[in-house]
């Protein structure tokens, strides 16, 4: 068999075709993943699409070894419409689905990536000379992002209006209409971890992080300790929050003043009430799901990354669904149910395959659009003022039994009256202060 023969069938093979001897600087691409994959094979000092010149080192990558990262990129998320199966009806006009030329592949999907015109249009006739079509190649079934998404979707739905408290016993009624890519309510859960665990959400936040927290009270009260101002013991837990029922106390609270602030003061403030801030810092290190820093979404030419584009995709709209800004008009008990659900979970079931079990989430705040919250899986009892060797480990320390998580920075203490604006030191106490020799 010739050489020529032999090129075609390659060519044929990997559905483009050679562009020859040109060679392309990371100038010419507006993508971290190729522009990487450019600098690690430059042999040449000049490009031939944007005439850069280097004197000193290669910066030019051979473009025909560009095309094959660009061709595995763009067969991760479009497949030509014969390999999935689109139908084709010559009366009707061709392929009876979404299928679109390469040209308007590279011009409309990709239209950031390529920026340099002279690339584009070798780009696409590389393609266009072995007659690629593209189409979704998920053509048939929903795309990973969407079967994750609508599995929400139904799973909140179920939560919130149907069965909440054994629905992961509860018998499929879509299981003979779902396509083998849904993700049914019960094993949503499950599947949102692994999720997690792949985009690395999971992370230790460091100890001595303060977090703050705000109560709103009457003027003529004075909250002086970790009883007042930790989270309220079990049985004075008589309110829904977003990620805690009624009658399960757990610590919120945010990594400012400002926003500590804005998330208490949901309306107007009564005259004669006022608002204490402080400040709690926390024992030693634990790991928390921190959904405040999602990663970017990896590139499609990200041959290590792609993967997780999915799943990252998804949980940007999920971190907004559990930081949106609910009512309070009566309904919030049903609105906090997916993701009170959501916190029980993680709390109770889920276990970090490198870190352990999770201590508290990291959201965004719903009241201050630059603020970060938290809720922390931690009681009143866990709570103490901050004195010499609050935070040490006895011998007969166990990790998952601690006695004090978060200490109180008495000096950090301040009053807020929201109907003047006005901010001060809040009043010492005169009562006897705990200490961690005592009991909460």
């Amino acid at each position: 068999m010739g050489y020529m023969k032999n090129l075609m069938i390659q060519q044929e093979s990997q559905g483009w075709s050679f562009i020859g001897d040109k060679y392309v600087c990371p100038k010419c691409i507006d993508d971290y993943a190729l522009a990487r994959f450019i600098r690690a094979n430059a042999v040449k000092k000049t490009c031939d699409y944007c005439g850069r010149r280097s004197k000193t080192r290669p910066i030019a990558a051979p473009v025909d070894n560009v095309m094959t990262e660009i061709s595995a990129g763009i067969r991760s998320e479009w497949r030509h419409p014969d390999s999935v199966g689109v139908p084709y009806e010559s009366a009707e006009g061709g392929y009876q689905g979404n299928v679109i030329d390469t040209y308007d592949l590279i011009n409309d999907k990709l239209w950031d990536v390529f920026t340099n015109e002279d690339l584009r249009q070798d780009i696409i006739g590389s393609f266009d000379a072995q007659g690629a079509m593209w189409c979704d190649r998920h053509f048939w079934t929903l795309p990973p992002q969407k079967a994750l998404r609508y599995g929400w979707e139904e799973f909140t739905k179920l939560v919130k209006h149907h069965i909440r408290y054994v629905f992961l016993r509860a018998s499929d009624d879509n299981r003979n209409y779902r396509g083998y890519e849904e993700i049914p309510p019960n094993l949503f859960l499950e599947t949102l971890g692994q999720v997690i665990e792949e985009a690395g959400l999971v992370r230790m936040l460091p100890s001595n992080t303060r977090l703050f927290r705000a109560r709103v009270h009457k003027r003529s009260k004075t909250l002086q300790n970790a009883l007042d101002l930790g989270p309220p013991p079990a049985d004075k837990a008589v309110y829904s929050n977003r990620m805690s029922p009624a009658g399960v106390s757990m610590f919120y609270g945010a990594f400012d003043r400002k926003t500590a602030i804005a998330e208490i003061l949901d309306g107007s403030v009564k005259s004669g009430r006022v608002v204490t801030i402080a400040a709690f810092e926390i024992a030693r290190t634990f790991p928390v799901l921190d959904l405040t820093k999602l990663p970017q979404v990896p590139s499609i030419f990200d041959s290590e990354e792609r993967h997780k584009r999915p799943g990252i995709i998804f949980l940007r709209g999920f971190s907004t669904d559990l930081s949106r800004r609910i009512e309070k008009d009566g309904r919030e008990h049903i609105e906090y149910v997916p993701t009170q659900v959501v916190t029980e979970y993680f709390r109770h079931v889920h276990i970090d395959q490198e870190l352990g079990k999770i201590r508290g989430i990291l959201y965004r705040s719903s009241q201050n659009s630059s603020g970060e919250c938290c809720v922390m899986f931690f009681q009143n009892e866990q709570c103490c003022e901050i004195a010499p060797n609050w935070n040490s480990v006895t011998e007969e320390y166990n990790p998952t039994e601690a006695q004090f998580w978060l200490g109180l920075d008495l000096h950090s203490l301040t009053l807020f009256d929201p109907n003047t604006t006005r901010s001060g030191r809040a009043k010492p106490s005169s009562k006897k202060k705990q200490t961690t020799s005592g009991k909460i």
